[in-house]
Order: structure tokens, then C-alpha cells, then sequence
């Protein structure tokens, strides 16, 4: 099974709350996993979490797992998007092994 290891450097404002989304592509199905920086494991679907402020998150990094299971019976495509406050700011694209098979997605996500 691939692991797909992805770095990420994001510039924030010191005054603004972030919120993290993570979505899965392709109609495919998918989890993900992180432990925020209050130390709280967050698992299964990403959505909006908060992150903090600006002046918080600057200078941390957030690992971001994900494994995504090829259901789509049209393609072996998978993908994921990150995204800040509803905005894209990565998307990752990998073809699985074969028919119905998994593949992971480790990112390290670092404040600026």
C-alpha cells in the first residue's frame, strides 16, 4: 500500500481563527486523522475544525493521516484537498494499486 507523504508550508495572520477541512476526492471514501494543538485526537471526517489563531498556530506543524479506499467502480483516482477557512490550499492525487484497494496520505502541515 502507498504512503504519500506531502509537506506544506501555510503563511498565517496573527489575528485570524483557522479552521482546517480535509475532503476527499473522487468519490471515493476516506478518513483522516490529527492531533490538534490542544493535544485532542480528531478523527474520521475533517470539517471546519478550529486550529486557533494566527499568533497560536505560527510556528507549529500539524501531521494530517488519511487513508482512502478506492469505491469508485469508474476510476483508481483518489485524492485529497486541504483547506483553510474554505479555501483550497493543497490537493493530492494518487492512482491506487488496484480495484478496492486503500492508500494512505501523511501530511505535515507547518504555519508561517
Amino acid at each position: 500500500m502507498k504512503n504519500i507523504i506531502t509537506e506544506i508550508s501555510q503563511d498565517v495572520k496573527d489575528a485570524e481563527n483557522y479552521y482546517l477541512t480535509v475532503l476527499v476526492g473522487e468519490a471515493q471514501i476516506g478518513h483522516s486523522s490529527i492531533k490538534d494543538f490542544e493535544g485532542k485526537y480528531i478523527s474520521g471526517n475533517i470539517i471546519l475544525h478550529p486550529l486557533g489563531k494566527g499568533e497560536f498556530i505560527r510556528g507549529k506543524t500539524l501531521i494530517i493521516t488519511s487513508m482512502v479506499t478506492d469505491v469508485n467502480p469508474y476510476t483508481n483516482l483518489t485524492s485529497i484537498t486541504y483547506r483553510l477557512n474554505d479555501e483550497n490550499i493543497k490537493t493530492i492525487s494518487e492512482t491506487v494499486e488496484s480495484n478496492n484497494s486503500s492508500i494512505f496520505y501523511t501530511t505535515y502541515l507547518s504555519f508561517i
